[in-house]
């Protein structure tokens, strides 16, 4: 049983996330339930292939430990697309949305005009960026609004990211963020209904959310 655990302020913050994310992981750090112990047996099987065994993912494929959760981060949300996936052709109850290009569809941007919005997030998520462009984004943010938020906190109706999340999933760069308005993003998650039991998919939602709701409340956490 964990008792405390002891931080070196002058170091930089110890990564929480190992902890967090093993058989180990407890909120209340006590008796590790056999429940979560399944469920990481579960992850482990199906999951951690795409999304890592800390739960971190990667470039295109999102940390499930509450730094992405376009569809939110609920036991209930979790389930669903563990059941049906995103973008599973074919499969009634998936989920949909996606990142449109915007170079290519109503907006028209013009590549000076993605750049803009661009510089308006880096400025929206306090990273470098040039101020004048910026205020030129802000105007044509509007049509980011509708899946990401005035507030770019996103749209988990839609699938519309938190676009000011410690990690996005496709990164937070200035060239990421441009390719991601001018191309558009469409990543998809298998459904996995037919090979997890309804019980053990609801059991592995749970400690999901209980992961990334604890990872989300560790203010002193290095995200980066």
């Amino acid at each position: 049983m964990i008792r405390s655990l002891t931080v070196d302020a002058s170091r930089r913050p110890i990564r929480l996330y190992a902890l967090l994310a093993g058989v180990v992981h407890t909120l209340s750090f006590g008796q590790v339930h056999p429940n979560e112990i399944r469920a990481e047996a579960l992850y482990r099987q199906h999951c951690a292939q795409c999304h890592g065994a800390d739960k971190q993912g990667s470039v295109g494929v999102p940390d499930l430990r509450g730094g992405v959760g376009s569809w939110g981060h609920s036991p209930d949300s979790i389930a669903q697309t563990i059941r049906h996936g995103i973008r599973v052709q074919g499969h009634v109850g998936t989920r949909g949305g996606v990142m449109p290009s915007f170079k290519t569809n109503a907006a028209e941007f013009s590549d000076d005009e993605v750049a803009e919005v661009v510089e308006y997030i880096l400025r929206l998520r306090d990273q470098p960026h040039d101020a004048a462009i910026a205020l030129r984004g802000k105007e044509n943010f509007e049509w980011c609004v509708a899946c990401h938020g005035q507030d770019a906190r996103g749209n988990s109706s839609v699938g519309g990211s938190n676009l000011l999340a410690p990690r996005l999933q496709y990164g937070s760069a200035r060239a990421a963020l441009f390719e991601s308005i001018a191309q558009g993003r469409a990543g998809v998650c298998p459904s996995w209904v037919e090979q997890i039991d309804a019980a053990d998919i609801d059991n592995l939602a749970r400690y999901l959310a209980r992961i990334g709701e604890a990872v989300l409340q560790l203010p002193t956490l290095d995200k980066k």
